[in-house]
Protein backbone atom coordinates (compact mmCIF):
# COMPACT_ATOMS: atom_id res chain seq x y z
CA UNK A 1 0.00 0.00 0.00
CA UNK A 2 3.08 2.49 0.88
CA UNK A 3 4.50 1.76 -2.30
CA UNK A 4 0.83 2.95 -3.86
CA UNK A 5 0.60 5.89 -1.68
CA UNK A 6 4.19 7.24 -3.34
CA UNK A 7 2.83 6.67 -6.77
CA UNK A 8 -0.99 8.56 -5.99
CA UNK A 9 1.85 11.33 -4.64
CA UNK A 10 4.06 11.72 -7.56
CA UNK A 11 0.51 11.85 -9.53
CA UNK A 12 -1.10 14.45 -6.86
CA UNK A 13 1.79 16.73 -6.74
CA UNK A 14 2.44 16.58 -10.70
CA UNK A 15 -0.61 18.79 -10.98
CA UNK A 16 -0.26 22.63 -11.04
CA UNK A 17 -3.74 23.57 -11.33
CA UNK A 18 -7.34 22.05 -10.06
CA UNK A 19 -8.39 20.99 -13.99
CA UNK A 20 -5.01 19.10 -13.79
CA UNK A 21 -6.10 17.07 -11.34
CA UNK A 22 -9.66 16.29 -12.11
CA UNK A 23 -7.94 15.60 -15.47
CA UNK A 24 -5.64 12.37 -13.86
CA UNK A 25 -8.71 10.96 -12.21
CA UNK A 26 -10.48 10.51 -15.56
CA UNK A 27 -7.37 9.09 -17.47
CA UNK A 28 -6.91 6.75 -14.54
CA UNK A 29 -10.63 5.99 -13.60
CA UNK A 30 -10.58 2.42 -15.38
CA UNK A 31 -7.17 1.52 -13.66
CA UNK A 32 -7.91 -1.63 -11.66
CA UNK A 33 -6.89 0.45 -8.57
CA UNK A 34 -9.03 3.52 -9.29
CA UNK A 35 -10.79 3.26 -6.22
CA UNK A 36 -7.57 3.12 -3.91
CA UNK A 37 -6.53 5.85 -5.96
CA UNK A 38 -9.38 8.51 -5.72
CA UNK A 39 -9.53 7.87 -1.76
CA UNK A 40 -6.49 8.88 -1.59
CA UNK A 41 -6.67 12.06 -2.96
CA UNK A 42 -9.60 12.93 -1.31
CA UNK A 43 -8.21 12.18 1.76
CA UNK A 44 -5.03 14.35 1.01
CA UNK A 45 -7.59 17.08 -0.02
CA UNK A 46 -9.41 16.76 2.99
CA UNK A 47 -6.25 17.00 5.29
CA UNK A 48 -5.01 20.22 2.68
CA UNK A 49 -8.38 22.10 3.40
CA UNK A 50 -8.52 21.18 7.73
CA UNK A 51 -4.58 22.87 7.89
CA UNK A 52 -5.91 26.15 5.61
CA UNK A 53 -8.13 27.03 8.90
CA UNK A 54 -7.83 27.24 12.89
CA UNK A 55 -11.71 27.69 12.80
CA UNK A 56 -14.21 27.23 9.88
CA UNK A 57 -16.68 30.01 8.70
CA UNK A 58 -19.79 29.49 6.38
CA UNK A 59 -18.47 32.42 4.40
CA UNK A 60 -14.99 31.10 3.66
CA UNK A 61 -15.74 27.71 2.96
CA UNK A 62 -18.24 28.87 0.55
CA UNK A 63 -16.35 30.77 -1.34
CA UNK A 64 -12.86 28.35 -0.82
CA UNK A 65 -11.79 27.08 -4.13
CA UNK A 66 -10.03 23.93 -2.43
CA UNK A 67 -13.60 22.95 -1.50
CA UNK A 68 -14.60 23.15 -4.56
CA UNK A 69 -12.23 20.66 -5.89
CA UNK A 70 -12.75 18.37 -3.02
CA UNK A 71 -16.60 18.53 -3.99
CA UNK A 72 -15.28 17.82 -7.98
CA UNK A 73 -13.19 14.96 -6.48
CA UNK A 74 -15.73 12.95 -4.72
CA UNK A 75 -17.84 12.78 -7.66
CA UNK A 76 -15.19 9.95 -8.51
CA UNK A 77 -15.65 7.87 -5.12
CA UNK A 78 -17.27 4.33 -5.09
CA UNK A 79 -20.35 3.98 -3.38
CA UNK A 80 -18.96 2.57 0.62
CA UNK A 81 -17.17 6.16 1.57
CA UNK A 82 -20.02 7.65 3.69
CA UNK A 83 -16.83 9.73 5.54
CA UNK A 84 -15.81 11.33 2.49
CA UNK A 85 -19.95 12.20 1.78
CA UNK A 86 -20.19 13.22 5.63
CA UNK A 87 -17.20 15.91 4.66
CA UNK A 88 -18.63 17.15 1.23
CA UNK A 89 -22.30 17.73 3.33
CA UNK A 90 -20.52 19.74 5.80
CA UNK A 91 -18.87 22.06 3.74
CA UNK A 92 -21.76 22.67 1.94
CA UNK A 93 -23.76 23.33 4.73
CA UNK A 94 -26.75 20.20 4.71
CA UNK A 95 -25.97 19.34 8.46
CA UNK A 96 -28.48 16.85 8.63
CA UNK A 97 -27.12 14.74 5.94
CA UNK A 98 -23.79 15.38 7.51
CA UNK A 99 -24.85 13.67 10.31
CA UNK A 100 -26.41 10.79 8.56
CA UNK A 101 -23.18 10.12 6.89
CA UNK A 102 -21.26 10.42 10.27
CA UNK A 103 -23.12 7.96 12.20
CA UNK A 104 -22.94 5.81 9.04
CA UNK A 105 -19.63 6.47 9.04
CA UNK A 106 -18.86 5.62 12.73
CA UNK A 107 -20.56 2.73 12.56
CA UNK A 108 -18.36 1.35 9.97
CA UNK A 109 -15.36 2.27 12.30
CA UNK A 110 -17.17 -0.15 14.96
CA UNK A 111 -16.86 -2.53 13.12
CA UNK A 112 -13.55 -1.90 12.23
CA UNK A 113 -11.96 -1.86 15.34
CA UNK A 114 -14.05 -4.61 16.56
CA UNK A 115 -10.43 -6.21 18.19
CA UNK A 116 -7.96 -3.33 17.77
CA UNK A 117 -8.85 -0.01 19.67
CA UNK A 118 -9.36 3.32 17.64
CA UNK A 119 -6.06 5.23 17.59
CA UNK A 120 -6.23 8.40 19.00
CA UNK A 121 -4.00 9.60 16.14
CA UNK A 122 -6.95 8.37 13.53
CA UNK A 123 -9.49 9.98 15.51
CA UNK A 124 -7.44 13.30 15.33
CA UNK A 125 -7.17 12.87 11.85
CA UNK A 126 -10.11 11.83 10.79
CA UNK A 127 -12.61 13.84 13.08
CA UNK A 128 -10.63 16.55 14.71
CA UNK A 129 -8.41 18.48 11.88
CA UNK A 130 -11.05 18.29 9.70
CA UNK A 131 -14.51 18.99 11.24
CA UNK A 132 -13.07 21.49 13.41
CA UNK A 133 -16.12 23.41 15.08
CA UNK A 134 -18.41 21.90 12.53
CA UNK A 135 -21.86 22.45 13.86
CA UNK A 136 -23.15 22.31 17.80
CA UNK A 137 -25.17 18.86 16.88
CA UNK A 138 -21.78 17.39 15.28
CA UNK A 139 -19.62 16.76 18.71
CA UNK A 140 -22.80 15.32 20.20
CA UNK A 141 -23.87 12.84 17.74
CA UNK A 142 -19.89 11.84 17.48
CA UNK A 143 -19.82 11.61 21.19
CA UNK A 144 -22.56 9.41 21.41
CA UNK A 145 -21.64 7.08 18.58
CA UNK A 146 -18.05 6.51 20.36
CA UNK A 147 -19.75 5.39 23.17
CA UNK A 148 -20.14 2.14 21.01
CA UNK A 149 -16.80 2.30 19.35
CA UNK A 150 -13.51 0.30 20.97
CA UNK A 151 -11.69 3.39 21.13
CA UNK A 152 -7.68 3.69 22.95
CA UNK A 153 -7.96 6.13 26.02
CA UNK A 154 -8.64 9.50 25.87
CA UNK A 155 -10.68 9.41 22.73
CA UNK A 156 -13.81 10.34 24.42
CA UNK A 157 -12.34 12.40 26.81
CA UNK A 158 -10.70 14.71 23.82
CA UNK A 159 -13.81 14.54 21.84
CA UNK A 160 -15.71 16.49 24.94
CA UNK A 161 -13.00 19.10 24.87
CA UNK A 162 -12.98 19.77 21.19
CA UNK A 163 -15.72 22.57 21.39
CA UNK A 164 -13.18 24.40 24.08
CA UNK A 165 -10.74 24.21 21.75
CA UNK A 166 -12.05 25.70 19.02
CA UNK A 167 -14.90 27.87 20.95
CA UNK A 168 -13.49 28.83 23.91
CA UNK A 169 -12.30 32.82 24.55
CA UNK A 170 -9.68 31.78 27.32
CA UNK A 171 -6.02 30.00 26.33
CA UNK A 172 -5.73 28.81 30.01
CA UNK A 173 -9.06 26.61 30.08
CA UNK A 174 -8.38 25.29 26.82
CA UNK A 175 -4.96 24.46 28.02
CA UNK A 176 -5.92 22.54 31.05
CA UNK A 177 -8.42 20.33 28.74
CA UNK A 178 -5.88 19.60 26.60
CA UNK A 179 -3.39 18.77 30.05
CA UNK A 180 -6.23 16.69 31.59
CA UNK A 181 -6.24 14.95 28.31
CA UNK A 182 -2.95 13.79 28.11
CA UNK A 183 -3.30 12.88 31.69
CA UNK A 184 -4.90 9.92 30.01
CA UNK A 185 -3.21 9.37 27.10
CA UNK A 186 0.21 10.77 27.59
CA UNK A 187 2.39 12.27 25.26
CA UNK A 188 1.49 11.99 21.79
CA UNK A 189 2.18 14.05 19.39
CA UNK A 190 -1.57 15.04 18.08
CA UNK A 191 -1.58 16.56 21.40
CA UNK A 192 1.68 18.24 22.19
CA UNK A 193 1.24 20.00 18.48
CA UNK A 194 -2.19 21.42 20.01
CA UNK A 195 -0.55 22.41 23.32
CA UNK A 196 2.34 23.86 21.43
CA UNK A 197 0.43 26.33 19.19
CA UNK A 198 -2.17 27.06 22.37
CA UNK A 199 0.85 28.21 24.50
CA UNK A 200 2.30 29.80 21.74
CA UNK A 201 -0.53 32.23 21.32
CA UNK A 202 -0.95 32.46 25.27
CA UNK A 203 2.80 33.91 24.26
CA UNK A 204 4.21 30.97 26.87
CA UNK A 205 6.89 30.99 24.64
CA UNK A 206 8.88 28.47 26.36
CA UNK A 207 6.14 25.89 27.52
CA UNK A 208 5.17 26.51 23.33
CA UNK A 209 8.74 25.27 22.09
CA UNK A 210 9.31 22.52 24.70
CA UNK A 211 5.78 21.09 23.06
CA UNK A 212 6.65 21.99 19.56
CA UNK A 213 10.31 20.12 20.35
CA UNK A 214 8.39 16.85 20.56
CA UNK A 215 7.30 16.68 17.56
CA UNK A 216 9.42 14.37 14.83
CA UNK A 217 8.82 16.68 11.90
CA UNK A 218 11.04 14.52 9.70
CA UNK A 219 9.30 11.41 10.14
CA UNK A 220 5.94 12.42 10.93
CA UNK A 221 3.54 15.20 9.28
CA UNK A 222 1.73 17.81 11.91
CA UNK A 223 -1.76 16.94 12.24
CA UNK A 224 -3.20 19.88 12.31
CA UNK A 225 -0.56 22.44 10.34
CA UNK A 226 2.24 22.06 7.87
CA UNK A 227 5.85 22.03 8.86
CA UNK A 228 6.28 25.51 7.66
CA UNK A 229 3.51 26.81 10.42
CA UNK A 230 5.37 24.37 13.09
CA UNK A 231 8.65 26.09 11.97
CA UNK A 232 7.59 29.57 12.33
CA UNK A 233 5.62 29.34 15.49
CA UNK A 234 8.88 28.00 16.88
CA UNK A 235 11.52 30.53 15.37
CA UNK A 236 8.66 33.46 16.51
CA UNK A 237 8.75 32.03 19.95
CA UNK A 238 12.75 31.81 20.08
CA UNK A 239 12.45 35.54 19.12
CA UNK A 240 10.48 36.29 21.87
CA UNK A 241 12.65 34.97 24.45
CA UNK A 242 16.16 36.57 22.54
CA UNK A 243 17.29 32.90 21.22
CA UNK A 244 18.34 34.21 17.95
CA UNK A 245 20.21 31.35 17.20
CA UNK A 246 17.56 29.22 17.32
CA UNK A 247 15.16 31.75 15.63
CA UNK A 248 17.54 32.24 12.97
CA UNK A 249 18.08 28.53 12.66
CA UNK A 250 14.25 28.04 12.38
CA UNK A 251 13.10 31.10 10.00
CA UNK A 252 15.46 29.48 7.67
CA UNK A 253 13.66 26.27 7.46
CA UNK A 254 10.58 27.66 6.89
CA UNK A 255 11.60 29.62 4.29
CA UNK A 256 13.52 27.04 2.81
CA UNK A 257 10.17 25.10 2.51
CA UNK A 258 8.07 27.63 1.50
CA UNK A 259 10.10 30.54 0.30
CA UNK A 260 6.78 32.28 -1.16
CA UNK A 261 4.67 33.10 1.66
CA UNK A 262 4.93 36.25 3.15
CA UNK A 263 6.98 37.79 6.36
CA UNK A 264 9.48 35.07 6.62
CA UNK A 265 12.72 36.27 4.90
CA UNK A 266 12.04 39.80 6.44
CA UNK A 267 11.65 38.56 9.77
CA UNK A 268 14.96 36.30 9.51
CA UNK A 269 16.73 39.36 8.29
CA UNK A 270 15.50 40.90 11.41
CA UNK A 271 17.02 38.11 13.29
CA UNK A 272 20.04 38.76 12.19
CA UNK A 273 19.67 42.24 12.62
CA UNK A 274 18.48 41.73 16.48
CA UNK A 275 21.59 39.33 16.67
CA UNK A 276 24.23 42.35 15.34
CA UNK A 277 24.55 40.15 12.12
CA UNK A 278 24.14 43.31 10.50
CA UNK A 279 26.16 42.29 6.91
CA UNK A 280 24.23 39.12 6.94
CA UNK A 281 20.82 41.32 7.84
CA UNK A 282 21.70 44.18 5.41
CA UNK A 283 22.08 40.71 2.61
CA UNK A 284 18.99 39.64 3.38
CA UNK A 285 16.70 42.92 3.17
CA UNK A 286 18.05 43.69 0.32
CA UNK A 287 16.98 40.13 -1.49
CA UNK A 288 13.35 41.38 -0.16
CA UNK A 289 13.93 44.29 -2.07
CA UNK A 290 15.08 43.16 -5.19
CA UNK A 291 12.27 40.15 -5.21
CA UNK A 292 9.41 42.95 -4.46
CA UNK A 293 8.70 40.55 -1.03
CA UNK A 294 8.04 42.12 2.29
CA UNK A 295 8.85 45.61 1.20
CA UNK A 296 6.79 47.74 3.23
CA UNK A 297 8.93 46.15 6.38
CA UNK A 298 11.84 45.57 4.66
CA UNK A 299 12.32 48.61 3.34
CA UNK A 300 12.48 50.28 6.53
CA UNK A 301 14.79 47.58 7.98
CA UNK A 302 17.18 47.95 5.13
CA UNK A 303 17.80 52.16 7.13
CA UNK A 304 17.27 50.65 10.51
CA UNK A 305 20.44 48.50 9.48
CA UNK A 306 22.61 51.18 8.09
CA UNK A 307 21.99 53.21 10.85
CA UNK A 308 22.93 50.46 13.04
CA UNK A 309 26.13 50.15 11.00
CA UNK A 310 26.85 54.07 11.12
CA UNK A 311 26.43 53.74 7.47
CA UNK A 312 24.64 56.92 7.52
CA UNK A 313 26.23 58.47 3.84
CA UNK A 314 24.20 55.13 2.39
CA UNK A 315 21.37 55.38 4.49
CA UNK A 316 20.57 59.37 3.45
CA UNK A 317 21.27 57.93 -0.13
CA UNK A 318 18.87 55.39 0.18
CA UNK A 319 15.99 57.24 1.72
CA UNK A 320 16.42 59.98 -1.24
CA UNK A 321 16.03 57.42 -3.81
CA UNK A 322 13.58 55.02 -2.63
CA UNK A 323 9.86 55.18 -3.58
CA UNK A 324 9.39 53.03 -0.56
CA UNK A 325 7.26 54.73 2.53
CA UNK A 326 9.90 54.93 5.47
CA UNK A 327 8.68 55.36 8.99
CA UNK A 328 9.10 58.98 10.20
CA UNK A 329 10.88 58.13 13.53
CA UNK A 330 13.72 56.79 11.00
CA UNK A 331 13.17 59.68 9.06
CA UNK A 332 14.50 62.30 11.59
CA UNK A 333 17.54 59.76 12.93
CA UNK A 334 18.48 59.66 9.09
CA UNK A 335 18.53 63.27 8.95
CA UNK A 336 20.26 64.26 12.04
CA UNK A 337 22.79 61.65 11.43
CA UNK A 338 26.51 62.74 9.68
CA UNK A 339 26.90 62.63 6.03
CA UNK A 340 29.56 59.58 6.52
CA UNK A 341 30.03 56.16 6.78
CA UNK A 342 31.66 54.18 9.13
CA UNK A 343 34.11 51.41 7.79
CA UNK A 344 32.29 47.83 7.52
CA UNK A 345 33.26 45.54 9.81
CA UNK A 346 32.80 41.54 9.98
CA UNK A 347 29.49 40.17 11.78
CA UNK A 348 30.08 38.40 15.37
CA UNK A 349 30.70 34.45 15.54
CA UNK A 350 28.60 34.33 18.06
CA UNK A 351 25.09 35.36 18.47
CA UNK A 352 24.25 38.25 21.37
CA UNK A 353 20.99 37.75 22.87
CA UNK A 354 21.24 40.52 25.87
CA UNK A 355 21.23 43.25 23.38
CA UNK A 356 18.39 45.42 22.67
CA UNK A 357 16.89 46.89 19.85
CA UNK A 358 14.25 50.02 18.80
CA UNK A 359 11.26 48.71 17.36
CA UNK A 360 10.72 45.83 15.13
CA UNK A 361 9.27 46.01 11.53
CA UNK A 362 8.50 42.34 11.85
CA UNK A 363 5.26 41.09 11.10
CA UNK A 364 3.31 37.91 11.92
CA UNK A 365 2.60 35.77 9.00
CA UNK A 366 -1.60 36.66 8.58
CA UNK A 367 -2.36 32.66 9.28
CA UNK A 368 -1.36 33.29 12.43
CA UNK A 369 -1.74 37.00 13.61
CA UNK A 370 -5.46 37.37 11.84
CA UNK A 371 -6.42 33.19 12.94
CA UNK A 372 -6.58 31.61 16.40
CA UNK A 373 -8.36 28.98 18.08
CA UNK A 374 -9.39 31.38 20.82
CA UNK A 375 -8.36 34.65 22.10
CA UNK A 376 -7.88 35.64 25.59
CA UNK A 377 -9.13 37.99 27.61
CA UNK A 378 -6.61 37.66 30.35
CA UNK A 379 -9.19 36.74 32.67
CA UNK A 380 -6.47 34.48 34.94
CA UNK A 381 -7.67 32.89 38.14
CA UNK A 382 -5.41 34.30 41.61
CA UNK A 383 -4.01 30.88 41.17
CA UNK A 384 -2.95 31.95 37.57
CA UNK A 385 -1.53 35.53 38.68
CA UNK A 386 0.81 34.61 41.28
CA UNK A 387 2.33 31.90 39.21
CA UNK A 388 3.00 34.35 36.54
CA UNK A 389 4.37 36.47 38.99
CA UNK A 390 6.78 33.95 40.47
CA UNK A 391 7.78 32.68 37.29
CA UNK A 392 8.64 36.24 36.47
CA UNK A 393 10.82 36.71 39.34
CA UNK A 394 13.03 33.40 38.71
CA UNK A 395 12.83 34.21 35.18
CA UNK A 396 14.38 37.69 35.51
CA UNK A 397 16.85 36.01 38.30
CA UNK A 398 15.86 37.29 41.02
CA UNK A 399 16.23 35.47 44.46
CA UNK A 400 12.86 33.72 45.14
CA UNK A 401 11.99 31.42 48.23
CA UNK A 402 15.54 32.73 49.90
CA UNK A 403 17.44 31.14 46.97
CA UNK A 404 18.64 31.50 42.90
CA UNK A 405 16.27 29.43 40.99
CA UNK A 406 16.15 28.51 36.96
CA UNK A 407 12.69 26.80 35.26
CA UNK A 408 13.47 23.16 34.99
CA UNK A 409 13.90 23.22 30.74
CA UNK A 410 15.39 20.27 29.04
CA UNK A 411 14.71 19.27 25.06
CA UNK A 412 11.10 18.85 24.98
CA UNK A 413 10.18 19.66 28.09
CA UNK A 414 9.90 23.26 30.42
CA UNK A 415 8.75 23.38 34.00
CA UNK A 416 5.61 25.47 33.95
CA UNK A 417 2.72 23.59 34.15
CA UNK A 418 4.55 20.26 34.38
CA UNK A 419 2.60 17.34 33.54
CA UNK A 420 3.43 14.18 36.11
CA UNK A 421 1.87 10.96 34.38
CA UNK A 422 -0.85 9.79 36.05
CA UNK A 423 -0.72 12.49 39.16
CA UNK A 424 -1.06 15.88 38.44
CA UNK A 425 0.57 18.80 36.74
CA UNK A 426 3.16 21.06 39.18
CA UNK A 427 2.41 25.01 38.83
CA UNK A 428 6.48 25.13 38.55
CA UNK A 429 9.42 22.95 38.46
CA UNK A 430 12.66 24.53 39.15
CA UNK A 431 16.07 23.67 40.07
CA UNK A 432 19.24 25.47 41.59
CA UNK A 433 22.33 25.76 40.15
CA UNK A 434 23.70 22.21 41.97
CA UNK A 435 21.07 20.53 40.00
CA UNK A 436 18.61 20.09 42.76
CA UNK A 437 15.11 20.27 42.27
CA UNK A 438 12.14 22.21 43.42
CA UNK A 439 8.34 21.42 43.20
CA UNK A 440 6.24 24.83 43.50
CA UNK A 441 2.83 24.42 44.38
CA UNK A 442 0.69 28.09 44.35
CA UNK A 443 -2.69 28.52 45.93
CA UNK A 444 -4.74 31.66 46.43
CA UNK A 445 -4.70 30.81 50.07
CA UNK A 446 -5.51 27.05 52.20
CA UNK A 447 -9.73 26.97 51.33
CA UNK A 448 -8.93 24.42 48.82
CA UNK A 449 -7.92 20.39 48.89
CA UNK A 450 -5.34 18.97 51.00
CA UNK A 451 -2.22 21.02 48.90
CA UNK A 452 0.10 19.09 51.36
CA UNK A 453 -1.02 15.50 50.67
CA UNK A 454 -1.05 17.03 46.55
CA UNK A 455 2.42 18.17 46.82
CA UNK A 456 3.76 14.61 48.84
CA UNK A 457 2.21 12.96 45.59
CA UNK A 458 4.38 15.09 43.52
CA UNK A 459 7.72 14.22 45.72
CA UNK A 460 6.68 10.52 45.93
CA UNK A 461 6.33 10.80 42.20
CA UNK A 462 9.73 12.35 41.28
CA UNK A 463 11.24 9.51 44.14
CA UNK A 464 9.67 6.87 42.11
CA UNK A 465 10.09 8.00 38.37
CA UNK A 466 12.72 10.71 37.78
CA UNK A 467 15.05 9.92 35.75
CA UNK A 468 17.70 10.96 37.99
CA UNK A 469 18.42 10.64 41.36
CA UNK A 470 19.03 14.37 42.66
CA UNK A 471 17.63 15.97 46.15
CA UNK A 472 13.99 17.09 45.43
CA UNK A 473 12.38 19.57 47.68
CA UNK A 474 8.70 20.64 48.05
CA UNK A 475 7.63 24.99 48.27
CA UNK A 476 4.30 25.60 48.78
CA UNK A 477 3.51 29.37 48.74
CA UNK A 478 -0.30 30.65 49.77
CA UNK A 479 -1.89 33.56 51.52
CA UNK A 480 -3.53 32.38 55.28
CA UNK A 481 -1.99 28.89 56.00
CA UNK A 482 -3.93 26.93 58.47
CA UNK A 483 -2.56 25.29 61.31
CA UNK A 484 -2.94 22.19 60.20
CA UNK A 485 -1.11 23.14 56.99
CA UNK A 486 1.92 25.02 59.02
CA UNK A 487 1.98 21.83 61.43
CA UNK A 488 2.36 19.40 58.75
CA UNK A 489 4.82 21.22 56.95
CA UNK A 490 7.21 21.69 59.79
CA UNK A 491 6.98 17.99 60.65
CA UNK A 492 7.86 17.05 57.04
CA UNK A 493 11.81 18.15 56.13
CA UNK A 494 11.14 17.70 52.04
CA UNK A 495 9.05 20.99 52.31
CA UNK A 496 8.95 24.53 53.11
CA UNK A 497 6.02 27.00 53.16
CA UNK A 498 6.06 30.40 52.12
CA UNK A 499 3.00 33.12 52.83
CA UNK A 500 2.61 35.73 50.21
CA UNK A 501 0.48 38.94 50.91
CA UNK A 502 -0.05 41.77 48.85
CA UNK A 503 0.69 45.07 50.11
CA UNK A 504 -0.24 48.68 48.99
CA UNK A 505 1.18 51.97 50.29
CA UNK A 506 -0.41 55.29 49.59
CA UNK A 507 1.58 58.10 47.45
Amino acid sequence: MEADEDRYYKLLTSTRTKDDVIGILEEHKNDADFPKMVTYFCMTQADVIGKLYTNYTREALSQDSQVDLYHRMIQYLPEGHPYYLALDSFYEGDFDKCLDYIRESLNKDRKSFKDTPMPLEDFIYAYVNTFKNAFPEFWDAVTQELQMINTEPGIREFCKIVPVIYESDDYYEIIQSLLNVQEITGHRSCTDELLGYEYYCDKKYENAIAYFERLDLEKEAPFFFTVFDIYFFMAWSYGSIKDYKNEIMYYQKSYEIAPEIQYTLNNLGYAYYKAKMYNRALEIFQKCLDEKADVKYAANNYVRTLLAMKRFKDAKAFVKGTSYKIYKSLLDRVNKASSTNKRISKDPELLSDDNETEDSDTELATEDADVTLGVSKQQFSAEHVLEDEIFSRIQAGKPTFGRMLKIYKRHGEFGRQYPLQGVGRLDLLAEDNLGELYVIELKKDSGYDDVYKQICSYLDWFDKNWKEKVPVHGIICLNNPSEKLIKEVHDDPRIQLYEYALSFAER
